[in-house]
């Protein structure tokens, strides 16, 4: 089971609100809707080489419906947000859009 799936899904306009809110609203300018579904607009390797970069768009992604296109881009998301190897404020990010 992707570490994803559990976000619940949100609007976009809740999605902004919270990237907005924790000062990553720079992910916005990737994030493009193509039908019913959310996207990227470039891959992601031409946008960021950052793990928590990429965590903080895959929880985006995920939090919008696609939960898919978010394990692929932050395959070890629970890695970003253990003590041993996370950082706060992709903790602080995670828990923003879980709840």
């Amino acid at each position: 089971m992707s570490y994803f799936s559990q976000f619940p899904q949100k609007s976009f306009e809740s999605v902004k609100k919270i990237l907005i809110g924790s000062g990553h609203e720079s992910i916005l300018e990737h994030i493009i809707k193509r039908g019913d579904s959310y996207e990227l607009r470039k891959p992601i390797n031409n946008i960021s080489p950052l793990p928590t970069y990429k965590f903080a768009i895959a929880c985006s992604l995920a939090s919008l419906g696609n939960t898919e296109l978010a394990s692929e881009i932050s395959p070890g998301a629970e890695n970003i947000i253990e003590p041993e190897f996370g950082d706060n404020i992709s903790k602080d990010l995670a828990v923003s859009f879980l709840s």
